[in-house]
């Protein structure tokens, strides 16, 4: 076409350095914008530069937190009267910690606490700290079996699986009583250690119990009104309700069986009812072979029908002719 001027075709060498050139423009573009911002002038900054300009420090100048804020800065809190601070309420107690124990110490323990003790490690403890014969409620006291064959299974099981936790507490206890026998032999130079030793001792002792009381309670939700009374307040020893439950248990029943009997309000004896038959009831149909009732419906169905087998066969009886007329042959 005329006044069309045909462009100049571009080599592939220039190709590629108009290429290149568009990428790196694009490239600083990118790393503009993720340049970090410039830091904060620091304390000795503003002070060179103040000294610079030769300008006196600004009396709102805040040297704790190198830079200078405003007389009207919103940052700025401005310290609350007494008496706002009672009407906002205590403020939270903080968070207080003891002195840290040994490192090795606190990496097994928190390992333990988190990921808790291999069985086969756990029983193998156990076997070396049984209770002391003197002091055998140190161990979890066992359920009743009067108790145990009243309540479900269900909640059978729950109670085992708490007294299994109290006999791993009663092998801790065994073995912060052999410590103590150890320290009691020195016990002017060990009296330290002995107060140590005899506070988690009472606090475990104060767990075992807790333990023992919410074991009760589960139990007692199962067991009747009367019985629940009579054995709630017995002590505990090596049996969670006491040696003395099946007496109580006896006499719950007693006392039970006795205020029915001087009750004014007794018990009515259930009446056995009586069925009685519909008005429009019809006796059963009338044998027409020997004048006796036949009882009829599904349960004396097969007697009726044998009963009849054994009957001779009805005979028919012949009308007799009418008597002939006699005519007169007259």
């Amino acid at each position: 076409m005329p006044g069309h001027r045909k462009r100049k075709r571009e080599s592939s060498e220039e190709r590629l350095q108009r290429k290149l050139k568009k990428y790196e423009q694009k490239l600083e573009k990118v790393r503009t914008r993720r340049r970090p911002p410039s830091p904060a002038p620091t304390l000795q900054s503003v002070h060179t530069e103040i000294d610079a300009a030769g300008i006196s420090p600004s009396p709102h100048h805040n040297e704790e937190n190198n830079f200078i804020t405003k007389p009207n800065d919103e940052n700025t809190e401005n310290a609350l009267d007494e008496e706002i601070i009672n009407i906002l309420g205590d403020a939270p107690d903080e968070l207080s910690y003891g002195p840290p124990i040994h490192k090795e110490l606190a990496l097994r323990w928190i390992n333990a606490i988190k990921n808790g003790l291999p069985k086969e490690k756990k029983k193998e403890i156990m076997k070396k700290y049984l209770p002391p014969e003197n002091c055998k409620t140190i161990d979890a006291p066992k359920l009743n079996l009067e108790a145990q064959a009243a309540v479900p299974e269900a909640a059978v099981k729950r109670d085992k699986a708490i007294a299994s936790k109290q006999s791993q507490i009663g092998s801790a206890l065994t073995a912060l009583a052999m410590a103590f026998e150890k320290l009691s032999k020195n016990a002017k130079e060990n009296i330290s250690i002995i107060n140590y030793v005899s506070d988690a001792a009472r606090l475990l002792c104060d767990h075992q119990n807790q333990e023992s009381n919410m074991r009760r309670n589960f139990i007692l939700q199962g067991l009747e009104q009367t019985t629940r009374d009579s054995v709630k307040d017995t002590e505990i020893d090596q049996w969670l309700f006491g040696e003395s439950f099946a007496e109580k248990l006896k006499a719950s029943k007693a006392i039970k069986k006795s205020g029915q009997e001087i009750s004014l309000n007794k018990p009515k004896k259930a009446q056995q009812q009586t069925q009685r038959k519909p008005l429009n009831y019809k006796g059963p149909a009338m044998n027409q072979y020997r004048g006796q009732r036949i009882h009829t419906g599904p349960q004396r169905y097969y007697q009726n029908r044998k009963h009849r087998a054994q009957l001779p066969p009805p005979q028919k009886i012949q009308p007799k002719a009418p008597p002939r007329s006699t005519s007169n042959r007259n």
